[in-house]
C-alpha cells in the first residue's frame, strides 16, 4: 500500500538564536543571489535588531543583518552575507548557530548557504547574536513550495504564509461546493484558520473555466482582515477570490477597482490586491481578493445594510423597454436584474418595485425632466463617474451589465448608487481575451447607446458640465498617464514573480482554451504587461485629444 507523503515539517520553520559579531560601527546584509520578497513584510520586520540587557546602555555597534525578507524556491540555492547595518562585513565573529536543514554557515566569511529540499517550503527565520556585544539581528527566508516537481511534498498552512511577497489563502472545500449555497470551508490565511468559514464557487462566463473563481464568508465573530495590502483590507465577512485565468497581466481587475475609488472620494469603493491561492492542500495560483458587494459594505459607507441591491447581469439591463440591441418588448423592466439583498425578498412580489421605478424613470423622463430631477433621484457623480470610468477602461462589458445598484427605500431621501463590477473586459481586451484596440470606442458612441441612462443624461443640459468633468478627470492627479501608469506599473511589480510561477501552472490551459483558442496573438506575462501599459498611454491620448483640458462648458 502507498504512503502518503510527510508534510513539510513546522519545527523546520525557525531556526534558534545564534551568535553573531562586529567590531565595525554598525552592521549591514549582503544582496543575496535570491529575490526580495518585498510587500508582506518590511526590511525592517525582517532585520530586527536588539542589544542583550547589559549592552541596552550603550550605542549599538554592529545590528547584524542579512538584508530580506528573501524568497526562494525549494531545490534552488542560495547564497547571504551576514553584515553590520552600514555595510562592513566583520569575519570570524558571527555564528548562525542551529540552521535550516542542509545549510552551512561559514564563519570565516559570514557566508551562509542552503539550498532548500522539497520538505522545506514556507518561513525560515535565521536569528544572529554578536558574540561580545550581544547584539541581534533576524534574517527572514520564504521557501517556495516547487508544486511541479514530481516529489513535491505537501506545504504546512499553518506555517506557509506567503509567496514572493503576497499572502496566500489555503482553502479547502466541502465535496458539495456549488455556485448555489455556501458549504463548510476550511480557510486559512497568515497561520491563522477560521472558524465557521464557508465558501461557494462564482462567476458566470468563468464557469467553464479550470481555474475558477470562489466567494469566502466568515463569521461576525471571526473576520478576516490584511492590514498590508489595498490600505488596509480590514474587517471583512464576505470577500471573493477572483480568477486571473483570462488576465495575463493579472491586474486588470485590480487595477480598475483602484481607479474607481480614486475617480471620487464619495464613491463607494471597491478595495482589491493580489495573493496566492492553495486549494485543498494544492497551489492552485494567482487570484485578485476583492471586496463582495452586499450590505456589510454599504454599511460600511454609511448606508443601510437592509436597503435594495441589484445586479446588472445581462445586456437587458440597459434602461430602457426593449430587449438590448432590439425592438422586443422586455418581459419586464426589471429584466436583466437579480436582486442580491433587500426586502421583500427576489422571490416575493414588490421584490423588484424599486428598480423598476428606477428604470421607469430613465425611459419616460425627457433629457431636460431627468437631469432637473437627477439630484434627487441618483447620486450623480457616481453615475456621471461611471460612464467615464467605463469609457476610460473600455470596459464595454459593464457598460449595462456587471454593475450594481443600490437603494434604500426606507430612507427619505436616499438616491441610487452604482457601482461598476466584473471587469476582466477592459484595458485592451474584450471577455473572450481578444484584442480590442485603444481608439475603438468613443464615449459618446458605444456607451450611450448601450444604456438609455447615458444616453439621456449626455442629450441633456447636464452635458458641457460631463464633458468638463471628463477633461478634469482626465488631467488629474488620479487618472493623469504618469499617474495611472505609476500605478500600474507598482502592481506589476509585485506580482511579477507569482505571475511567472501560475503561468508555469495555467499557461497552456489558457492558450487551448476554447473560448478564444483560435488567436494567433498570444502574449506571455511579461508581453502583456507591455502590452496594456502601451494601451494605457494610447488609450489616454485618445481621450485627451476629445475631450482636452480646454474644454469648457
Amino acid at each position: 500500500m502507498g504512503h502518503a507523503p510527510p508534510k513539510k515539517n513546522a519545527s523546520q520553520r525557525e531556526v534558534v538564536d545564534a551568535a553573531s559579531g562586529c567590531n565595525a560601527p554598525n552592521c549591514d546584509s549582503m544582496v543575496p543571489a535570491l529575490q526580495d520578497a518585498g510587500s508582506a513584510e518590511s526590511a525592517d520586520a525582517a532585520t530586527r535588531a536588539s542589544v542583550d540587557a547589559g549592552e541596552a546602555a550603550r550605542e549599538p555597534r554592529c545590528l547584524p543583518s542579512g538584508g530580506g525578507p528573501h524568497a526562494v524556491l525549494e531545490g534552488q540555492s542560495i547564497s547571504l552575507i551576514v553584515k553590520c547595518a552600514d555595510g562592513v562585513t566583520e569575519t570570524g565573529t558571527i555564528d548562525l548557530g542551529s540552521l535550516p536543514e542542509g545549510a552551512q554557515f561559514d564563519r570565516a566569511t559570514s557566508t551562509f548557504t542552503w539550498t532548500p529540499s522539497l520538505a522545506q517550503a514556507g518561513k525560515h527565520v535565521l536569528r544572529a547574536r554578536h558574540e561580545r556585544t550581544g547584539e541581534r539581528g533576524e534574517i527572514v527566508l520564504h521557501v517556495v513550495d516547487r508544486f511541479d516537481a514530481p516529489d513535491n511534498q505537501p506545504v504546512e498552512r499553518a506555517t506557509y504564509h506567503e509567496e514572493y511577497g503576497l499572502p496566500v489563502f489555503h482553502l479547502t472545500t466541502d465535496p458539495g461546493l456549488s455556485e448555489d449555497v455556501y458549504t463548510p470551508a476550511s480557510i486559512t490565511y497568515r497561520g491563522h484558520t477560521f472558524q465557521g468559514a464557508e465558501a461557494k464557487l462564482r462567476g458566470a462566463s468563468s464557469q467553464s473555466f479550470p481555474k475558477r473563481s470562489f466567494t469566502l464568508k466568515f463569521t461576525k465573530a471571526d473576520k478576516l482582515s490584511e492590514p498590508d495590502f489595498a490600505g488596509g483590507f480590514l474587517d471583512k465577512r464576505k470577500v471573493t477570490l477572483t480568477t486571473t485565468f483570462d488576465d495575463n497581466s493579472y491586474v486588470r481587475q485590480r487595477l480598475g477597482y483602484e481607479l474607481w475609488n480614486r475617480l471620487d472620494a464619495r464613491n463607494i469603493r471597491v478595495q482589491a490586491y493580489n495573493a496566492v491561492l492553495f486549494l485543498n492542500g494544492s497551489y492552485f495560483g494567482l487570484y485578485t481578493v476583492t471586496d463582495h458587494i452586499n450590505g456589510y459594505l454599504m454599511e460600511d459607507f454609511g448606508h443601510s445594510q437592509d436597503g435594495d441591491l441589484y445586479k446588472a447581469r445581462s445586456s437587458n439591463a440597459n434602461f430602457r423597454a426593449n430587449e438590448n440591441g432590439t425592438t422586443t418588448p422586455k418581459a419586464s423592466l426589471h429584466a436583466g436584474y437579480s436582486k442580491e439583498e433587500g426586502l421583500p425578498e427576489a422571490d416575493q412580489p414588490g421584490a423588484f418595485d424599486n428598480i423598476d421605478a428606477f428604470v421607469r424613470w430613465v425611459i419616460e423622463s425627457s433629457p431636460e425632466q431627468l437631469a432637473a430631477e437627477a439630484p434627487r433621484r441618483i447620486a450623480e457623480h457616481e453615475y456621471v463617474g461611471w460612464w467615464i470610468f467605463v469609457s476610460f477602461a473600455a470596459a464595454d462589458d459593464s457598460i449595462n451589465k456587471n454593475n450594481y445598484h443600490y437603494r434604500d427605500p426606507l430612507q427619505e431621501g436616499s438616491v441610487w448608487h452604482v457601482l461598476p463590477w466584473d471587469l476582466n473586459h477592459s484595458f485592451g481586451q474584450d471577455w473572450n481575451t481578444v484584442r480590442v484596440t485603444a481608439n475603438v470606442t468613443q464615449p459618446e458612441g458605444l456607451y450611450p447607446r448601450q444604456n438609455q441612462l447615458f444616453e439621456k443624461l449626455l442629450a441633456g443640459p447636464s452635458a458641457p458640465a460631463m464633458r468638463e468633468r471628463y477633461a478634469e478627470v482626465l488631467a488629474s492627479q488620479a487618472y493623469a498617464i504618469d499617474d495611472v501608469l505609476a500605478l500600474y506599473d507598482q502592481m506589476t511589480a509585485e506580482v511579477k514573480d507569482s505571475a511567472h510561477r501560475d503561468e508555469l501552472k495555467w499557461a497552456e490551459k489558457y492558450r487551448t482554451f476554447a473560448r478564444w483558442n483560435k488567436r494567433s496573438d498570444f502574449t506571455d506575462h511579461d508581453q502583456e504587461v507591455a502590452y496594456v501599459r502601451e494601451w494605457l498611454r494610447a488609450r489616454h491620448a485618445y481621450l485627451q485629444s476629445l475631450y482636452p483640458a480646454t474644454t469648457v462648458r
